[in-house]
């Protein structure tokens, strides 16, 4: 007996020291699953999956590394969805998640591939990636905000303004907002991609990259990269910046035709919140902090503050405006940019000819239905410039310099209908695009006739152009300067009809 006795007792040391084995093993397991994160994401999907059985889901949102997304981000109260923390969840019943996605064309494939309910894009790369995502009906349902210094052109010494980007070395991300910024800046020079040598960056980070290693002259960037590349290049200088170029990245979510027939209500809801969070963040110094500590928690940066005031977080009135839902609005809409770039891109090969019309792209019944009152939630105002002496202003060195043809009657200096066309579509386009700058307006004139009068008349031509602009679009007066040269600046040999023509110009010089 008690030979078995110690025999059973043998057999069971190896099985013992087996179970403590595998209960170690257990327990480092689980550690390392826990500090992986891997358990969370398990429970995370387990709760996901049990919310769709209900009849829940999560309404995922994809957003990149951009302080544009901060009022949803602090409207839901951080990334994650938390029934304590989120405002959509306690004001509208909805669970919401923000998804960090840095690159565009993988955010378009999580919205393909169900991942995301909404992706981040914008409408000059909407114009230049739909035909990545033709096969969802893609829907643009509303703006977050406009870029208003988060990208930015960094320039060598050698670069002193737009025009001696002419052949130079530009490095830049392209089908994103960089390369529509670095179009439209050319546009105000009369210039064109093909006047400068690209240099195709990965992204905005990579294009900085290339700049501080001096492998090219310019690049376009994100902030804060702007700063460090000023920093780590001497002379170099921002030679322009979105905070110059306000109107031309319209920072707005998408989602699939279906998803925002089926989800009309949600998306209501999910508009109304993000529209609250935007306005307080504009109007409230508590709400902005708190903004921005949910941006550094989430984001993992250390400088949420100045990304959002990189940025215009808009209101719902700002997007009635952009979404032309308010007839009686002036600035630039949406569907303005997504012509101007659908042009632009197709030239350029990454748009199909058959882009579809702005109606059929955006959605706005969501934003129709949201009724938000109270002066937090008015649009933008009207920018307003400081006075400065005209002799001061006339001497300014301009960082673009765009040449319009103007007719006017010989001797002449009102605009006729043709004149008020081309000053339509050659000039107040490219004024709203650059609302953040003054405009200097210049007449010029051929050297036939007498000098002194031809300068007079230059003036009153220059004087013409802006009087029509105050008037049919509202600018601040304050915002033009008016010169004269007459003929004393030729651009072309005034022994031709043809020199002469080129030199009875309109100059638009936009200045800091």
């Amino acid at each position: 007996m008690q030979k078995a006795r110690q025999r059973n007792k043998l057999k069971m040391g190896p099985v013992i020291v087996l179970i403590v084995l595998a209960l170690v093993g257990a327990f480092f397991g689980i550690k390392k699953l826990t500090d992986s994160g891997a358990l969370d994401n398990l429970a995370s999907k387990a709760e996901q999956t049990d919310r769709i059985k209900k009849g829940v889901k999560t309404i995922r949102v994809g957003v990149c590394t951009w302080g544009g997304y901060a009022g949803g981000e602090f409207y839901n109260g951080g990334f994650k969805f938390d029934k304590k923390a989120s405002r959509f969840y306690k004001d509208f019943g909805l669970e919401v998640e923000f998804v960090k996605v840095e690159d565009l064309g993988e955010a378009l494939s999580m919205l393909k591939k169900d991942e995301l309910d909404l992706s981040w894009c914008t409408v000059d790369a909407f114009t230049a990636r739909y035909k990545d995502i033709a096969d969802v009906d893609p829907k643009i349902v509303f703006q977050s905000d406009w870029s208003r210094g988060g990208d930015a052109i960094v320039a060598n010494p050698m670069v002193k303004n737009v025009a001696d980007l002419k052949g130079k070395k530009v490095a830049v991300a392209l089908r994103t907002p960089s390369q529509s910024l670095l179009i439209k800046t050319l546009e105000a020079n009369n210039m064109t991609i093909s006047d400068i040598v690209l240099v195709e960056a990965k992204d905005a980070i990579d294009a900085a990259e290339k700049f501080k290693s001096n492998e090219v002259d310019a690049a376009v960037v994100w902030s804060p990269d702007d700063q460090t590349c000023l920093s780590e290049v001497t002379g170099s200088k921002i030679l322009t910046s979105t905070k110059d170029a306000t109107n031309i990245i319209a920072d707005v979510f998408i989602a699939k035709g279906a998803w925002v027939e089926k989800n009309d209500q949600a998306l209501q809801k999910l508009i109304k919140g993000w529209m609250t969070g935007n306005a307080e963040i504009n109007t409230s110094a508590e709400a902005k902090d708190s903004a921005v500590k949910v941006l550094e928690s989430n984001l993992d940066i250390s400088f949420g503050k100045s990304a959002i005031e990189n940025a215009r977080l808009v209101t719902i009135e700002d997007n009635k405006n952009f979404f032309k839902l308010n007839t009686d609005y002036k600035g630039i809409d949406g569907e303005e940019i997504y012509k101007s770039m659908s042009k632009v891109y197709t030239n350029l090969g990454y748009a199909p000819t058959d882009l579809p019309k702005w109606a059929e792209v955006s959605s706005r019944e969501a934003l129709r239905s949201v009724d938000l009152t109270g002066s937090i939630h008015k649009a933008e105002p009207a920018f307003t410039f400081a006075t400065e002496s005209k002799s001061k202003e006339s001497k300014k060195d301009a960082f673009a310099s765009k040449n319009v043809t103007i007719n006017f009657p010989s001797g002449g200096y009102e605009l006729t209908d043709a004149s008020k066309f081309a000053v339509n579509n050659d000039v107040a386009t490219i004024i709203n695009t650059f609302g953040g700058v003054k405009i200097r307006v210049e007449g010029n004139t051929d050297n036939v006739g007498n000098p002194a009068l031809n300068k007079i008349l230059s003036e009153k031509r220059a004087q013409a152009v802006v009087d029509y602009l105050i008037a049919t679009y509202g600018y601040d007066a304050d915002r033009f300067v008016v010169v004269g040269h007459g003929s004393d600046k030729p651009v072309a040999d005034n022994a031709s009809e043809a020199g002469q023509a080129q030199n009875r110009r309109t100059e638009i010089k936009f200045i800091k």
